[in-house]
Protein backbone atom coordinates (compact mmCIF):
# COMPACT_ATOMS: atom_id res chain seq x y z
CA UNK A 1 0.00 0.00 0.00
CA UNK A 2 2.66 2.31 0.43
CA UNK A 3 4.00 2.16 -2.75
CA UNK A 4 0.50 3.09 -3.95
CA UNK A 5 0.81 6.15 -2.12
CA UNK A 6 4.40 7.19 -3.22
CA UNK A 7 2.97 6.79 -7.12
CA UNK A 8 0.06 8.93 -5.84
CA UNK A 9 2.20 11.55 -4.61
CA UNK A 10 4.77 11.58 -7.21
CA UNK A 11 2.40 11.66 -9.84
CA UNK A 12 1.40 15.02 -8.65
CA UNK A 13 5.02 15.99 -7.91
CA UNK A 14 4.18 16.64 -4.41
CA UNK A 15 7.38 16.12 -1.90
CA UNK A 16 6.78 14.28 1.67
CA UNK A 17 7.48 17.64 2.85
CA UNK A 18 4.36 19.11 1.17
CA UNK A 19 2.13 15.84 1.76
CA UNK A 20 3.20 16.61 5.87
CA UNK A 21 2.25 20.10 5.50
CA UNK A 22 -1.14 19.29 3.50
CA UNK A 23 -1.62 16.29 5.89
CA UNK A 24 -0.48 16.84 9.50
CA UNK A 25 1.50 14.01 8.99
CA UNK A 26 5.27 13.96 10.21
CA UNK A 27 7.30 13.53 7.41
CA UNK A 28 8.65 10.68 9.59
CA UNK A 29 5.35 8.92 9.49
CA UNK A 30 4.59 9.46 5.73
CA UNK A 31 8.20 8.02 4.80
CA UNK A 32 7.38 4.91 6.88
CA UNK A 33 4.11 4.27 5.44
CA UNK A 34 5.57 4.88 1.86
CA UNK A 35 8.51 1.90 2.82
CA UNK A 36 6.28 -0.34 4.82
CA UNK A 37 7.75 0.23 7.58
CA UNK A 38 4.38 1.10 9.62
CA UNK A 39 0.99 0.51 9.04
CA UNK A 40 -2.03 2.39 7.56
CA UNK A 41 -4.71 3.06 9.31
CA UNK A 42 -8.29 4.05 7.70
CA UNK A 43 -8.29 7.23 9.08
CA UNK A 44 -4.87 7.91 7.62
CA UNK A 45 -5.46 6.52 4.43
CA UNK A 46 -8.39 8.71 4.03
CA UNK A 47 -7.01 11.96 5.21
CA UNK A 48 -3.54 11.00 2.31
CA UNK A 49 -6.44 10.11 0.24
CA UNK A 50 -8.21 13.77 0.73
CA UNK A 51 -5.15 15.40 0.09
CA UNK A 52 -4.28 13.59 -3.00
CA UNK A 53 -7.80 13.72 -4.47
CA UNK A 54 -7.19 10.00 -4.85
CA UNK A 55 -10.28 7.35 -3.95
CA UNK A 56 -8.79 5.54 -1.05
CA UNK A 57 -9.65 2.11 -2.24
CA UNK A 58 -6.59 3.21 -4.85
CA UNK A 59 -4.33 2.16 -1.91
CA UNK A 60 -6.04 -0.65 -0.92
CA UNK A 61 -6.48 -2.50 -4.51
CA UNK A 62 -4.72 -3.36 -7.35
CA UNK A 63 -6.13 -2.05 -10.53
CA UNK A 64 -4.24 -4.97 -12.51
CA UNK A 65 -5.62 -7.40 -10.43
CA UNK A 66 -8.76 -9.39 -10.08
CA UNK A 67 -10.04 -10.63 -6.72
CA UNK A 68 -10.48 -14.81 -7.69
CA UNK A 69 -12.41 -17.05 -5.12
CA UNK A 70 -9.97 -18.36 -2.79
CA UNK A 71 -7.27 -15.69 -3.40
CA UNK A 72 -5.77 -13.15 -0.72
CA UNK A 73 -6.33 -9.62 -1.53
CA UNK A 74 -3.29 -7.38 -1.37
CA UNK A 75 -3.19 -5.29 1.49
CA UNK A 76 -6.05 -6.60 3.48
CA UNK A 77 -5.02 -9.38 5.82
CA UNK A 78 -6.44 -13.38 5.86
CA UNK A 79 -9.28 -11.39 3.48
CA UNK A 80 -10.25 -13.86 0.93
CA UNK A 81 -12.11 -12.72 -2.36
CA UNK A 82 -15.32 -14.14 -2.03
CA UNK A 83 -18.54 -12.15 -1.53
CA UNK A 84 -17.38 -10.42 1.77
CA UNK A 85 -14.59 -8.80 -0.37
CA UNK A 86 -16.59 -7.51 -3.52
CA UNK A 87 -19.11 -5.75 -0.72
CA UNK A 88 -15.70 -4.53 0.92
CA UNK A 89 -14.64 -2.93 -2.25
CA UNK A 90 -17.62 -1.61 -2.83
CA UNK A 91 -17.65 0.00 -0.09
CA UNK A 92 -14.41 1.52 0.04
CA UNK A 93 -14.79 3.39 -3.43
CA UNK A 94 -17.91 4.71 -1.71
CA UNK A 95 -15.97 6.73 0.54
CA UNK A 96 -14.88 10.09 0.06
Amino acid sequence: MGSKIRDARKQQNITLRELSERSGLSVSQLSKLENGKARLTVDVALTIAGVLHVPVASFLFSRNRECRPGARSPGLEAACCTKQCHGLRGAVQRLP
